[in-house]
């Protein structure tokens, strides 16, 4: 290894020479955001990885949204091209910018991967703004983007769910939380009731009956202050999952078919622009009720 790292923690932005300490040190790796509004995926748009990626971000939380910048993954235009996509997600408006970047592909052998062992997508990685998930092979391989990025996956279908959560163990920590919160509430009435038992069977009390009603009314207005506590709590807990579940069925992949688009595949693959597709060329359209099979003309 080339000398030893700097005291302080290193600007992700130098590139004064190539020493991988700096590069690989620990100390610079940022944490990733725990509710991702946005997911950008650096991979081929013809692999089994972004498929991977998608479905399972679709299942475990499908609010999110997602930008796909296809790259070659393996060649000599490979590292160019990872590298090129990595910082165009970079420059985008903050609006658009991903809160979490996926880079990586499939398995393969050592030299199909290699394109992840370039200086120039290590380079890239390193003066990213975006945190970067780096996924490339399977469990055994590890390539230098693997130590460079502030969180390596041993798949492609590891990394999708590492950056995000759960939607069902979110739901399940929202019923919890509204369980607990009952059990607190209910174990401060049952305290206060103990506690106006103890003093109805004070002496003092039992000679001043007018303190006595003043204590009922007290512990009236305690039990409706609380019953009314539960009932906010239980109906805010109410409205989230309202929220979550129009979320999710705004996501429905077949939302937009009911309504008269019509998806486009040639050989098997989706058409999504018009490039894609040249005159001859034998498609399947998609409806919502069925599907057809015609050819381009033009």
């Amino acid at each position: 290894m080339p000398g030893p790292a700097p005291a302080s923690r290193p600007s992700r932005r130098s590139s004064a020479g190539w020493r991988p300490r700096v590069f690989f040190d620990p100390n610079r790796k940022r944490p990733l955001p725990r509710f991702p509004r946005r997911i950008g995926v650096v991979t081929s748009d013809s692999g089994a990885a972004l498929q991977d990626i998608l479905s399972i971000l679709r299942r475990r939380f499908p609010v999110v949204e997602v930008l796909h910048c296809p790259v070659r993954v393996q060649g000599l235009q490979a590292a160019p091209s990872i590298a090129r996509a990595i910082r165009l997600m970079n420059r985008l408006p903050e609006d658009r910018r991903p809160d979490v970047l996926i880079v990586g592909r499939g398995g393969g052998s050592v030299e199909d991967l290699w394109a992840f062992n370039e200086e120039v997508v290590a380079r890239a990685i390193f003066a990213s703004h975006i945190p970067v998930i780096s996924a490339v092979g399977h469990e055994t391989d590890v390539s230098i983007a693997d130590l460079v990025a502030d969180r390596r996956a041993a798949t492609p279908s590891m990394a999708a769910e590492i950056a995000v959560p759960d939607r069902d163990e979110l739901e399940a920590m929202l019923i919890r939380t509204a369980q607990i919160m009952r059990q607190y509430l209910r174990q401060g009435l049952d305290r206060r009731r103990q506690r106006v038992h103890m003093l109805l069977h004070h002496y003092g009390l039992r000679r001043v009956p007018d303190r006595l009603a003043r204590m009922q009314d007290e512990l009236q207005r305690l039990e409706a202050s609380l019953q009314q506590q539960v009932r906010q709590l239980l109906e805010r807990r109410r409205q989230t999952l309202a929220l979550l579940q129009s979320r999710l069925a705004a996501f429905d992949p077949q939302l937009p078919l009911r309504r008269g688009y019509v998806r486009v595949r040639c050989n098997g693959s989706l058409a999504t622009r018009a490039h894609q597709l040249r005159p001859g060329d034998a498609v399947t359209l998609e409806f919502y009720d069925g599907r057809h099979d015609a050819r381009i003309t033009s």
